[in-house]
């Protein structure tokens, strides 16, 4: 099992840091994405207009000294408005970096 952290930032300030273990990356990739799907249907326009973004890492991670890297990045979710829908957008730090909606 492998510790990621869920990164909830306002603008650039770590607001939250939320763990998850799990078996891979693709696992929180997805387990990240429930999450936030069901936080955002409530406060979208909300999280969109604070600049609200998350992070997710691999490596252990504490509030106490929110300023230090987990380790790896993994990506990021964005909450973006398509057809005046909130939808959550994913962005991978592997590779090139590209923006794919969420599959959730």
């Amino acid at each position: 099992m492998t510790i990621f952290n869920l990164i909830t930032m306002l603008g650039e300030q770590v607001s939250g840091i939320e763990p998850i273990i799990c078996g891979d990356q693709q696992d929180a990739v997805a387990y990240s994405c429930g999450v936030l799907t069901e936080r955002t249907k409530a406060h979208a326009e909300m999280y969109a207009n604070l600049s609200v973004h998350w992070s997710l890492e691999e490596g252990e991670r504490s509030l106490g000294d929110a300023t230090v890297p987990a380790g790896r990045k993994v990506g990021t979710w964005q909450l973006v408005f398509s057809g005046g829908q909130p939808k959550l957008v994913w962005a991978d730090y592997v590779g090139q970096k590209r923006l794919k909606p969420s599959q959730g």
